[in-house]
Formats: structure tokens, sequence, C-alpha cells
């Protein structure tokens, strides 16, 4: 068996907490002797119970980054064995499917194991770098591998790099080092059930922490929540969970307690919780997320002692609020009935959660598909300005990051357009009024509080505060108005108060309407239709879907709508394909929803026109650049210009219908060739804001 595989520095917690770095590098897989031998050496036995790791080294890319500080050393001996025991080709196809960052059964050193045995679910194309390469290896699976003598000089005029680019989002494929990987959409198997004891004898060392761990009673501080006694399992994971990540223990007062918190709380967006006071009452820190006090033994943590949870409890019983005032943070005690309604809120089912993608331009190839750590390495941050969002959607207590991730790579939702979820999308959680943003990393996910920024985060009518772009001081909601479905709110000054005039802002924060004075609230309906009808017209005039039908020929055919935008038979079977809802209109003045591309054909033979809504017209547009929209509606795929010049294809193809004669005989003759080869190549899938065209 291969030693070496894994090294680790394992470090007894007891020193280390006592301000001593006692250690030493462990070669995995390695023997319950050797092991034993290593605990001697750093003082592990009956006064010195648990370990920790501080750092490992290994060759095999990602794996280091996907092991924490507390893993199970039976585990981890566990995964060096099994590694150890793959071949060459093997060890080459596992180090790929890490390095590709494709989604694994499994997170952490579970899924690190069982990808050992599911080496069978990944595909690699040894020699195959990049989109051209992809986009000329399923060409030569159709024609053969003497393509280009069969096409001739043809084949100088087709887009390899493209067609392999859609190929590789259309399954989720990845270009690494190795070649080519590519998901095979096989079920994940979980060999390795992750208990200790389905670890095979051979790589068990009897490490301390299977040892019954104690439990120990603490005092839990939530944000804005009173305080509450718990009694938990007192292992490092358990106090890494209660607090969201690696433990930091801080030791503000002559009691033997200290309060546990997350080692990166000010950096990583968690809200803020408690202060810290000297003796003369003054802040001196800030803790953020779910806090634990703790009592203190001679060597650990331990439990609180009931005069110890009384004192506590009545210190921290009263819950502080954070509000930023003129820009400066005022720490004010939370009202009972705010308390309340932060009790109300708990059971809210108005949460959701959105996948944000990056744009299709080709200014995002540098940021497609890229860890965190490469973004970093390129100099590159996740800018919001490059995404949209693709997706939205009611979020149950179910809805984990994980849980997403695995049904938008393996079972889309019918109404999804997106391609499946991969490295570089993002998904944002509002929950309770706050939005947290997740980058979807090769291992796991990143928090990135920058992503939602201060007009992203929803206005509600609890909103003070806020700045508005162009206008001085803050503003608070006074009352909230619902429009074509949408929500907004008449904002007062908070400077000014009723001297100054009110404005309107969307959820977002901007501004949609200003100097509303007192007389015109009553109309403030009407002033918002009014501004989004203006945005809708210059939008919709900006870009016509169908230069061959006007207003007046679809007044004339009786029907009478200014809010529908008139198509003909080619445009609107192409903005169906494109996911945009089209409407058969009839003579009566009515309109009905299409279902399939039949309706729009039985409907164009007896002579009837189509029709688009204007906002769901500007929503597309505005989604899509003016060359793709226009990529989408063009016959002759003239000058991008933002004129659509629909309307003399089907012209020209009469005339030229005798020379086409002869080549079409020719593509009947190489039919059965595509056929047989057609098996083989990725089912493109439409995606929004991917329009196909015909």
């Amino acid at each position: 068996m291969e030693n070496g595989v894994i090294e680790a520095y394992v470090t007894n917690l007891g020193k280390y907490n006592e301000g001593q770095l006692v250690g030493e590098w462990v070669k995995f897989p390695v023997s319950k002797e050797e092991m034993s031998a290593v605990f001697d050496r750093i003082g592990i036995g009956a006064e010195y119970e648990e370990i920790f790791i501080t750092d490992y080294d290994t060759s095999l890319y990602g794996v280091s980054s996907q092991l924490g500080e507390y893993e199970n050393l039976d585990k981890l001996n566990y995964l060096a064995g099994v590694i150890a025991e793959l071949d060459a080709s093997e060890r080459e196809k596992y180090e790929a499917v890490l390095e590709s960052g494709l989604s694994l059964g499994q997170e952490g050193i579970d899924g690190l194991i069982n990808l050992a045995y599911n080496l069978d679910n990944y595909d690699m194309l040894p020699g195959v770098e990049d989109e051209d390469d992809l986009g000329r290896y399923y060409a030569e699976l159709m024609y053969g591998e003497d393509m280009e003598k069969k096409m001739g000089e043809l084949a100088n005029y087709i887009d390899f790099a493209r067609y392999g680019s859609d190929c590789q989002i259309n399954e989720s494929g990845m270009f690494t080092d190795k070649g080519y990987m590519r998901d095979t959409g096989c079920g994940w198997n979980e060999y390795f059930d992750g208990s200790l004891e389905d670890i095979p004898d051979e790589y068990r060392l009897g490490d301390s922490s299977e040892r019954e761990a104690e439990k120990i009673k603490v005092l839990v501080l939530e944000p804005m929540k009173k305080p509450y006694v718990k009694e938990i399992v007192h292992t490092l994971e358990n106090l890494q969970k209660e607090v969201g990540g690696s433990i930091e223990a801080v030791y503000p007062f002559e009691d033997k307690v200290a309060i546990i918190c997350n080692d990166e709380h000010k950096f990583n967006g968690m809200p803020m919780n408690r202060c810290l006071r000297d003796q003369d009452g003054e802040i001196y820190d800030i803790l953020g997320g779910n806090l634990l006090v703790v009592g203190l033994t001679e060597y650990d943590f331990g439990s609180l002692t009931p005069e110890q949870v009384e004192r506590f409890s009545e210190f921290f019983g009263t819950p502080e609020m954070f509000v930023n005032i003129n820009g400066s943070l005022m720490v004010l005690p939370v009202p009972d009935a705010e308390l309340e309604k932060v009790h109300e809120q708990e059971n809210v089912t108005d949460a959701t959660y959105s996948i944000y993608q990056l744009k299709r331009d080709e200014d995002m190839r540098d940021y497609s598909f890229v860890s965190m750590d490469e973004l970093n390495r390129r100099g590159l941050t996740v800018n919001p300005d490059n995404y949209e969002k693709v997706y939205e959607a009611p979020k149950t207590a179910e809805d984990t990051l994980d849980s997403i991730y695995y049904r938008f790579n393996m079972e889309h939702p019918a109404d999804f357009r997106g391609h499946s979820l991969s490295v570089s999308d993002v998904i944002v959680f509002h929950e309770n009024g706050v939005d947290t943003a997740h980058y979807v990393d090769s291992y796991g996910f990143k928090a990135i509080p920058d992503f939602v920024t201060a007009k992203e985060i929803a206005v509600s009518m609890d909103t003070v505060g806020l700045a508005v772009d162009g206008h001085d001081g803050t503003w608070h909601s006074i009352e909230e108005l619902t429009v074509q479905g949408n929500t907004y709110y008449l904002m007062e000054s908070e400077t000014y108060g009723q001297d100054a005039n009110m404005i309107i802002v969307d959820r977002a924060g901007e501004l949609i309407a200003e100097d509303i004075t007192a007389v015109e609230r009553v109309n403030a309906r009407e002033i918002i239709n009014a501004v989004l009808y203006e945005k809708v017209e210059a939008v919709a005039l900006e870009v016509v879907p169908d230069k061959t039908i006007t207003q007046e020929d679809m007044v004339q055919y009786g029907y009478d709508w200014v809010g529908m935008i008139p198509l003909r038979e080619q445009a609107a079977e192409k903005i169906y394909d494109a996911g945009v809802e089209v409407f058969v209109l009839r003579q009566d003045n009515s309109e009905a929803s299409i279902d399939s591309k039949a309706d729009i054909a039985n409907h164009a033979q007896g002579g009837g026109i189509f029709g688009v809504e204007k906002v769901a017209w500007v929503k597309f547009v505005e989604a899509n650049s003016i060359a793709k929209v226009e990529e989408m509606l063009e016959d002759d795929y003239g000058m991008i210009d933002g004129i659509i010049n629909n309307g003399s294809k089907r012209e020209k193809e009469d005339k030229e219908a005798d020379r086409k004669s002869s080549v079409r005989e020719k593509l009947k003759e190489k039919q059965a060739v595509v056929e047989k080869n057609e098996a083989h190549v990725p089912k493109t899938k439409v995606k929004s804001k991917d329009v196909s065209i015909d």
C-alpha cells in the first residue's frame, strides 16, 4: 500500500489551548501501531485526549480544501487507503473530477471516499482541451474522423468552438489539465455510509474521538432573541455546528466562562448579536452570529453551573439591535414588541431562493465556470452586474444549498430555462427580509455578502434610513402600493418630514417617481402606472419584434388593446421558441395563450394574427443584448442595428427553389449517416437567454 498519499499535522488540542503547538506530521494511510506511537510523542492520553489537524499536505488537487481541522482520523486513514489502491488511470480520473469542480454526490470526506467507488459516474475525454476541440470531437462522432476531408472547404466555415461551447453548457462539462470531464448522470452509490462502523478494520486507528462524549449545559444567544439554555454533546464538531463554522473563544469575564463564536463572524456577513463592554460600560467589541456561553474546566469547556445560568441569562437578557443613523452605528435594546415580531417571522412562508447566472456575453468567458480561488488568482471579483436572475421560487424548510444544487442538476423544474447549476453561479436566499448570497464553488459554496448590494435588499413597510440617489437625507416607508403585481413604497423624508415632497421606490429601493405632493398622494398608483407605461413604450418601440405588421393592421383586424404588440406566424414561432408567452388574437377583441406550435400553425391557416404583451417583450429585450434579439428575429442576419428586417427570406426561397433542389437531394442521401450518429450527440436544451435560430 502506498504511504504518504495525504500528510496531516496532528496537534494536541489541550496543549494548543494552553499556548503550545505540540504536534507531528503523519503520513496516511498509517497503521494503528504507528498512530499510537505518534499519540505518545505528542502527549495524547489520560490528561490530554483531543486532537485537531493544523495543516494538510497532499499532491492531490482539491483534497485539502475539503478536509477540516476536526476530521476523524479513521476516516482520513480510510480516504488515503482507497486512493492508494487506485491504479494510475483511476488516480488520474479521480484527480480530474476534483479539478473539474463537477458535483459529487456527497460533500466533505465522505464524498471523497465514495468518489473512489463512483468514477464510472464521470467521463474523461483526454486531449479535449477547449471548446474548439469539443466541437470537433462531437462533429467527428456524427460524420466520422475524416469529416474535414468529406466536407472539404465547407469545414472552414463551421464554428466548432461555438458548437463546443453549447455542448459544454448543456452537459455542464468542464475542461481540466487532463482533458474534458462530464457527468454521465448515473446515480451516486454511497458505498461508504459515513459511520465509523462502516470503516474496514485495517484502517481503524482507535481515534480518541470515538469515546462517548459527555453532554454540557450551555446558554445560547441568538440575534434578536432572548437567551435560552441548551444541552449539547460536547464535541468540537457540535460546537462548530452551533455557531456555523470554525470556533473562536473569548473570555470577557472574571467568571470561569467563555463565549464561543464563529471565528469569521466579522467577515462572513453574520448578523450582529451582542456587545462586549468594559468596566465603564463602553463598547469595545461586537460579536455576530449565534453565540454560546459555556463553562470552563481545568483543560476544556464544560457545563455552566445553575448560578452561572441565572447570572448570564439576566446579563444577556435584553437582545440588542444595531441601527445605522447618518453613518453612525447606534446600539439599542430590542423592544418587546419587536421581539414578538421576530418570533412571528420564524414561521413566515414568503422566503424565496433565486438563481443567478452569468450573462450570455463574450466578456464573461474569463468568469464562467471558474472557482473562487481561480478568480482571485486572475485578479477578478464576483460582480453582480455580470449576472442575471434566471429563476426564483418559494423556499421551504427542506431547501438547502445542497438540495438546490442537486435539483438544478438532476431534476430541473419544468419552468427552469437556465443551464444546469455549476461553478460561478450564485444562489440567493431571501428570508425574513434579509438576503444572503452564495457562490457555487468547485467544492461547496462561498458566502459573498457584497453580491447583495444595498439596491438589492428588499424595502418593506419597516424600512427606515433609506438613502436614495439624487435626494438629500434619508427616507422611511409610509404606504405600500401594489401595481401590476409588483410592490412599491411611498417614502417620506426623515430629515424634512412633511415639509418635503414624497418619493416612490420599488422593493429594491430604485427611485420610480419623485416630487409627490400631499394632494397627489391619492393618485400614487396612477403615477406608478404612467411611469411603467412610458418605460414599456420606450423599449417596445426601440426593438419591434415584427416590422411586417403594425398596430393599425391589428386594429383593422378587430383587436385594439395597445398593451399587445402584433406578430405574424414566423415571428410568433421564434418568440415562442425563446420562451416568451405568445397569444392568438381574435377578431372579437379577445386573446388566448398559445400552448404549442401547432396552435400557431392552426391559427395562421385562417389568416389569424398573434401578439406578445409589451411588458413581456420589454423584459425579454432587457434580459438580452440587442444583437442577440436581432439575431433571433432576422432572416438575413444583416448588420446589428436594432432594426428588425423580417420578411425577405420567404420571397428569396421561392426564387431560389430550383437552385436548392439539388442540394436537398444530396442532404437526403446524407440523412441516413446523420441518424446513425444522432444517438451519440448530446441533446441540446433550450436555455433562457440562448435562443435557437431556425
